[in-house]
């Protein structure tokens, strides 16, 4: 196996209590996937509580 063949993603969870504020909570989680852009990562995903 080569290091070409190696793929790299980013799990975000973002979980958070129901009083935060969730419009500046989704302007983070934005924020921290341009940057896994920026930096090579190859996918995103956002995980759900209910689906493990």
């Amino acid at each position: 196996m080569t290091a070409s063949s190696f793929k790299f993603g980013l799990m975000i969870r973002a979980q958070y209590p129901r009083d935060d504020d969730m419009v500046q909570r989704f302007d983070e989680i934005c924020a921290v996937a341009r940057l896994a852009e920026q930096l090579g990562f190859d996918c995103i995903t956002k995980g759900m509580h209910y689906g493990a």
